[in-house]
């Protein structure tokens, strides 16, 4: 069994892979705060929850865009899975082809994404993901990363007004239905921040392709798909553990490698 970890800003996925086919995955909240013994004690029971046995994981594939839990989380890890071998996700652990200013830059979860999204589509493509920020992710008719756009993700556009507007409250972004029900101060707030996101992701997609004078296919994963998924248009592909799997390709080639 293989373990793929991916340690975000918001959340913590573990995707735990038989053969190659995601078996069980377990999300928990990053906590900063939390101390090494407490994610090994909250760990240890999640995954022995899901019926993990901790001896049969044979390699770990660790990628994180939260620097100060590397060390607590990779330490818990190593304590659980004692007969794993242990990698972590760099620039350089993909053959990415990449024209971009600076590729040492580019956050193991993008390189994750691209990675998953190369070898389960077509390109050219753009990959969205929705999480903390909101990434658009370009790969051209040359299978190359090429360009990508960060903006505030829904939680912290939301989040944003209630904390600088006083008269605004902090709002719930689940189960938008319509901007004509937009008639009370939360759903006026709901649906301008989650219909404006929308209308934003298509909108960019709509100029990427009008400067590269192509089609993309359009790929769209993170946490707050659910929140967005049925008000997109039916040629976005919806992918929730796009991620995931894009770091399982990456682990694969690693062993094959013998790194």
């Amino acid at each position: 069994m293989k373990l793929c970890v991916d340690v975000g800003n918001t959340t913590i996925g573990f995707g735990f892979f038989l053969e190659d086919k995601l078996k069980e995955e377990v999300i928990v909240n990053s906590d900063l705060s939390k101390l090494e013994d407490e994610y090994f004690a909250s760990l240890h029971f999640l995954f022995k929850e899901k019926n993990i046995n901790f001896l049969e994981v044979s390699s770990i594939l660790f990628s994180s865009v939260v620097p100060s839990l590397n060390e607590p989380l990779k330490n818990v890890l190593k304590k659980l899975f004692i007969n794993a071998s242990f990698y972590m996700l760099l620039p350089e652990s993909s053959s990415l082809k990449m024209d971009i200013d600076n590729p040492k830059e580019v956050g193991s979860d993008l390189i994750a994404d691209l990675v998953g999204a190369k070898e389960k589509y077509k390109t050219p493509l753009i990959v969205i993901d929705l999480g903390t920020a909101t990434k658009m992710l370009l790969l051209d008719k040359n299978q190359t990363f090429i360009s990508a756009l960060i903006m505030p993700g829904l939680k912290v556009s939301s989040d944003s007004l209630f904390q600088k507007a006083a008269l605004l409250p902090e709002v719930d972004l689940s189960n938008p239905t319509s901007l004509l029900d937009s008639k009370n101060t939360e759903l006026c707030i709901k649906h301008g921040v989650v219909f404006g996101h929308i209308e934003s992701i298509i909108g960019l997609c709509n100029r990427y392709e009008k400067e590269l004078g192509y089609r993309l296919n359009k790929i769209v994963t993170g946490g707050a798909l659910p929140i967005i998924s049925t008000h997109l248009p039916k040629d976005y592909i919806l992918d929730d553990s796009l991620t995931l799997e894009g770091e399982l390709f990456i682990l694969n080639n690693i062993i094959s490698k013998g790194e």
